[in-house]
């Protein structure tokens, strides 16, 4: 489940962190469901190396720290392993 709340403090130019506190990417919105389904929201963004794009359920983000960082619940080492990298159907 996602924290609504945080969802709506989430802006573009934002750090996305990794739950170890290393930047992994950055924020270039957050993606609702169009068809006013049950489906969560899509934190979209990039990766630092080379922009490939990402996009990260909502209920991934654990909180945002120092106002620029989205705190993510993977580790640096096992972040490439969530499957991030793939469009949600």
């Amino acid at each position: 489940m996602y924290d609504e709340e945080l969802v709506e403090q989430i802006r573009p130019g934002m750090h996305l962190c990794s739950s170890d506190y290393k930047k992994w990417g950055e924020v270039d919105g957050v993606q609702r469901p169009q068809d006013g389904s049950s489906n969560e929201p899509i934190i979209a963004g990039h990766l630092e190396d080379g922009g490939t794009p990402v996009y990260v359920p909502a209920s991934a983000a654990l909180e945002i720290r120092s106002g620029r960082c989205v705190r993510l619940d993977a580790v640096l080492s096992e972040i490439d392993a969530q499957g991030w990298e793939q469009e949600p159907a």
